[in-house]
């Protein structure tokens, strides 16, 4: 691992823990440089933190629009659940689950609206491929071919009240896995045809 991803790595570690209050000299620190020679690599705190958040948020829709572009391979069934399966183990490690809720409480303005308009984006355009993939099931008789856009609505939607739960409830005797399986079998009963 080169000098500049451990730093990321180390940011990341950071971001987790601290949110925007992470600080460039603790992660230097944690790879055994110094503050200064991070500086040379990056510029700035926000440009190493930047860089950090994107790369995350890269990756993880990156992956989501893999899952969502295979459902087409599979029958809708299947292929929605291995979708709603994947958002759900990629968040299941805590750090990264606490990573991505510090996101929105970023306190420079500037830095949030660039990671805002990076996951706009992305959701932008994955959501469209997603509704493409409900008109398909719809018309292949899949699934209830009324209030298509709700129905896509109501899966980000549960997946999303899952995501809290599982930040919520991380530490208690509380399964959400077993929720989230009750949660699909409740939601596909209502879209299925």
């Amino acid at each position: 691992m080169t000098k500049k991803a451990e730093i990321i790595a180390a940011m990341y570690e950071q971001f987790a823990a601290n949110g925007y209050s992470a600080a460039m000299p603790d992660a230097a620190a944690s790879v055994r440089i110094q503050t200064p020679a991070v500086a040379s690599d990056f510029g700035s705190q926000d440009d190493i933190m930047l860089e950090t958040l994107e790369q995350e948020i890269n990756r993880f829709f990156k992956r989501l629009q893999k899952q969502i572009r295979d459902v087409e391979q599979q029958s809708f069934e299947p292929g929605l659940e291995a979708v709603f399966t994947f958002v759900l183990n990629y968040f299941h490690e805590q750090q990264r689950l606490r990573f991505w809720r510090n996101i929105p409480l970023i306190q420079n303005e500037a830095l949030l609206q660039q990671c805002r308009s990076k996951i706009n984006s992305y959701e932008k355009e994955l959501g469209e491929e997603l509704f493409l993939v409900f008109q398909k099931a719809a018309a292949q008789g899949e699934i209830k071919a009324d209030n298509l856009e709700g129905r896509k609505a109501m899966f980000v939607a549960m997946v999303h009240g899952l995501l809290d739960g599982m930040l919520l409830y991380h530490d208690c005797s509380i399964d959400i896995m077993v929720s989230a399986v009750k949660a699909w079998d409740a939601y596909w009963d209502g879209i299925k045809q």
